[in-house]
């Protein structure tokens, strides 16, 4: 009788856990957004696990996608629309001002989209989008996409 109880137990523990799982899947994701880029690496290192699926909105891939990277499942996604000046000016670097060049720098300069162009961020799930407004369609996009989510960084500096 002490061995059935447990045992019931036990499967009903097991039955809760995949119903918890399933329900944690069709929940909306935890949306996080702050003031800085600094308080975004915080935010990241504070909450993000390894069992976070991440939705990045206006990934630079740098200081919040690397922090993302480095703490969040690898099936995050990191998400920007398509910008040409830094692919255009990437070109002409050697005209611009060292002020310039940081700023082109700190962007992403390759003309690959699932790519930075940073040998740091490749294997990254990174997709650019025409305008702001498709944001939707670069996260739904697939069964695999932000659609099983746990949090959406939002982060428009």
């Amino acid at each position: 009788s002490v061995e059935t109880t447990t045992t019931t137990t036990t499967t009903k523990s097991a039955k809760d856990q995949n119903r918890d799982r399933k329900n944690s899947n069709n929940k909306p994701p935890q949306i996080i957004c702050c003031s800085s880029t600094k308080e975004l690496v915080h935010a990241v290192n504070s909450i993000v696990t390894e069992e976070h699926v991440v939705a990045e909105l206006g990934s630079q891939l740098r200081d919040v996608s690397g922090a993302i990277r480095d703490r969040a499942s690898p099936r995050s996604v990191f998400c920007d629309v398509q910008r040409d000046y830094p692919k255009a000016a990437a070109k002409q670097q050697s005209q611009l001002s060292p002020k310039e060049k940081v700023r082109i720098n700190a962007m992403r300069l390759d003309d690959n989209n699932s790519s930075s162009g940073n040998k740091d961020n490749d294997g990254m799930d990174f997709r650019e989008i025409e305008k702001f407004s498709d944001w939707r369609s670069a996260f739904f996009r697939d069964s695999s996409s932000s659609s099983s989510s746990s949090l959406l960084f939002v982060n428009l500096l």
